[in-house]
C-alpha cells in the first residue's frame, strides 16, 4: 500500500475511486461534492430531490464518471446530519466507507478528507485517521489523501515521509473524552 496527498484540482486527479462526503442537512453541496454535482450536471442534486439519497449517516451512492473525469467512480456516503457529528459518527462512517472500497476490488483510491471533516473534527486529524483505518484494515489498494490547501498537504505528506502521521492520535483520545 502507497499512501500520498493530492493538493491539485478535480480535472487532473487519477485514480479509479475517489470517495467523498456530505451531511443530510447542508445543501447546496459545497467543495468537491458540489463540484461533482456541478459537473454531472446536478445529478446527486437531482438524486436527492427525489430522495433517492438524502445523506442519511452511511448511506452510499456509487456514481460511474463515464469517461468525464481520470475516475472511474465516485463513491458518495452520507454523514447524517452536521450537528451531531463527531468521531464515533465519522468511524462509523469510515467502517462503512472501507467496506464499499474494499467490495469494488480496485487498485487505488482518492478520499477528500475536507468533506469527512466537521466542527470537532480537523483535516490533519481526519487523514492520519484514514490511514490508520486503512492500515487496521489491511486494503491493498494505494490510498491519495485530497487536501486541499496546499500547505497543509505539503506538510501532512512531509509527516507521512517522517512518520510522524499518527501524532494525531493523542488528538484522537482528547476528543473521545
Amino acid at each position: 500500500m502507497k499512501v500520498e496527498v493530492y493538493s491539485g484540482s478535480l480535472n487532473r486527479l487519477r485514480t479509479e475511486v475517489l470517495a467523498l462526503a456530505c451531511f443530510k442537512d447542508v445543501r447546496p453541496l459545497h467543495g468537491w461534492p458540489g463540484e461533482i454535482d456541478w459537473f454531472y450536471s446536478g445529478v446527486i442534486s437531482r438524486l436527492m430531490m427525489q430522495n433517492h439519497f438524502t445523506g442519511f449517516h452511511g448511506e452510499i451512492l456509487l456514481i460511474p464518471t463515464e469517461g468525464k473525469l481520470h475516475i472511474s467512480k465516485v463513491i458518495l456516503i452520507g454523514l447524517g446530519p452536521s450537528a451531531p457529528y463527531d468521531v464515533l459518527q465519522f468511524e462509523k462512517a469510515v467502517a462503512k466507507l472501507l467496506e464499499t472500497i474494499e467490495g469494488l476490488q480496485t487498485r487505488d483510491c482518492a478520499i477528500v478528507t475536507a468533506s469527512f471533516c466537521g466542527k470537532a473534527l480537523e483535516t490533519p486529524w481526519v487523514a492520519a485517521s484514514f490511514i490508520h483505518a486503512w492500515q487496521e484494515t489491511q486494503l491493498p489498494q494505494d490510498l491519495s489523501l485530497v487536501i486541499n490547501d496546499i500547505e497543509q498537504g505539503k506538510a501532512f505528506q512531509r509527516k507521512i515521509k517522517n512518520g510522524t502521521v499518527f501524532e494525531a492520535d493523542q488528538h484522537t483520545e482528547s476528543l473521545k473524552g
